[in-house]
């Protein structure tokens, strides 16, 4: 293997020039692309259970052939000046061309948006503001101290210790009384916005109804129509006749 993705397959009874053939073949059918850094010689030597001459010899016949370059340093690279042409590409091309040759003219670039100083859409947070830093320490500690078998496939519901840790930190900081049972990890908003909406679909619900205005995507996440109503709220004014207190919700 030369790299990750492209396999080199030698005839024992001319390893230099089959080396070279692969190569050249890889750079004109574009899997080498250009400016892509090449193994030093002593590495892909080892790699492929060659002498390092071999090699070598590979790559200075490449080099002068205009297919790789090679400088004190900086080691050897796919050539930038190889134009690649992958077969059926010039015939494309060319379709490509008669096909815009005869569309119509297109309409004027549509302006930039402006740049907006301060976003106050709701639902979308200061990216910039995120932690950095405090989530790569924690995240290293965690990966250091964990066990292998999370690493594995896992209770779908999250694993155990993160739902107790979760219970035990609604209860404190929130108020809210509930066990690692009635806790599932979601990877985000939108999965758990599906997840609650396959469940209702499930128990035969066909509509949903959102506090405010919901996001236009909202719909397809849920793949159910989706419509905005008011939020329920108690209100408490006190009569200023009788002294009574009324209560309504809009």
């Amino acid at each position: 293997m030369l790299g990750p993705d492209l396999h080199v397959d030698l005839d024992r009874d001319d390893l230099q020039r089959s080396l070279q053939v692969v190569l050249r073949d890889a750079v004109r059918a574009g899997r080498l692309a250009a400016g892509t850094r090449l193994p030093s010689t002593r590495t892909l030597a080892a790699d492929l259970g060659v002498a390092r001459g071999t090699v070598t010899g590979a790559y200075e016949q490449l080099v002068a052939e205009g297919y790789l370059t090679s400088r004190q340093g900086a080691g050897t690279v796919v050539a930038a000046l190889v134009s690649v042409v992958p077969p059926g590409a010039a015939r494309a091309g060319a379709a490509r061309l008669a096909m815009a040759q005869a569309a119509p003219a297109r309409p004027a670039p549509v302006p930039p948006a402006p740049v907006i100083d301060w976003n106050f859409s709701p639902g979308a947070p200061d990216l910039s503001a995120f932690p950095r830093g405090a989530w790569i320490t924690a995240t290293r500690r965690a990966v250091t101290s964990c066990p292998s078998d999370v690493f594995g496939h896992s209770d779908p519901r999250g694993i155990p210790v993160l739902r107790r840790a979760l219970a035990g930190y609604l209860g404190r900081a929130r108020g809210v009384l509930t066990s690692p049972e009635q806790i599932v990890i979601c990877s985000g908003y939108i999965h758990a916005l599906s997840l609650l909406a396959s469940v209702l679909a499930a128990s035969g619900s066909t509509h949903i109804a959102f506090e405010d205005h919901p996001c236009r995507c909202t719909g397809r996440w849920c793949h159910m129509p989706v419509s905005a109503c008011a939020v329920c709220q108690w209100t408490a004014t006190a009569s200023r006749s009788t002294g009574s207190v009324r209560q309504w919700w809009w």
